[in-house]
């Protein structure tokens, strides 16, 4: 073969690089470039712009933000539920009146057959999980996203998953003022906790849960009940 067209194949190759891990019942191409599941110490993570990750949960599409080293399953809903502050007076999450609505009011709209996978509380993601979603290496350091704030917008699969007018949505992150946000060229900035921005419910399967599918849209990873 031409020693050219060799080191072209072997190049391309290595750009698509990939192994295949098996949990869940599921055989899942672990990857290092583009949209899908990366290896990171010892979970796996997906990252990308549009990654194969759709969950069926609750009777509604959620989507898989990674899978934990102790077998857990964290997912986040496709769509944010609804505009709500963070809380009136706070901005730590552990006392917020957010994180209360959740636990109890929109807990108990979830149907009874999922409630009993859930493994601890529904929360929001957080800054670092955010950062982590992106592909793109440039965007996963803090001050690195802030540098490249606009090409690391198109590099999350979690900037789609917000359904208002601001585009815009909480994690539980805070600093010392304010609290982070996600979904728009602004996410950096810390903003007040009693904004109305989106809610977007995040939690943990328990890990001896079983998954079919290839967590495709049209062929979501679903739940053995």
């Amino acid at each position: 073969m031409n020693n050219i067209i060799l080191k072209i194949i072997m190049t391309v190759s290595s750009l698509f690089s990939f192994n295949t891990v098996e949990m869940h019942g599921l055989k899942i191409d672990v990857i290092t470039n583009g949209s899908g599941l990366y290896e990171e110490k010892d979970k796996y993570i997906y990252k990308g712009n549009n990654p194969d990750n759709y969950i069926y949960f609750n009777n509604e599409i959620w989507r898989v933000i990674s899978f934990e080293a102790d077998g857990r399953i964290k997912i986040i809903r496709n769509e944010s539920i609804s505009n709500m502050p963070f809380d009136e007076v706070s901005n730590d999450w552990d006392n917020s009146s957010l994180k209360d609505y959740l636990n109890n009011d929109y807990y108990q709209s979830i149907d009874d057959k999922y409630k009993s996978l859930i493994d601890g509380d529904i929360e929001l993601i957080s800054f670092d999980d955010y950062l982590k979603s992106n592909s793109n290496r440039l965007c996963i350091k803090e001050q690195s996203y802030f540098k490249n704030n606009e090409l690391c917008l198109n590099s999350s699969y979690l900037n789609k998953v917000i359904n208002n007018k601001n585009n815009i949505a909480w994690t539980k992150t805070k600093d010392s003022v304010g609290i982070y946000h996600f979904g728009n060229i602004y996410f950096g900035d810390n903003e007040p906790f009693f904004n109305d921005y989106g809610v977007v419910p995040t939690l943990y399967l328990k890990n001896n849960i079983e998954l079919v599918g290839k967590g495709t849209i049209n062929n979501t990873y679903k739940i053995n009940l």
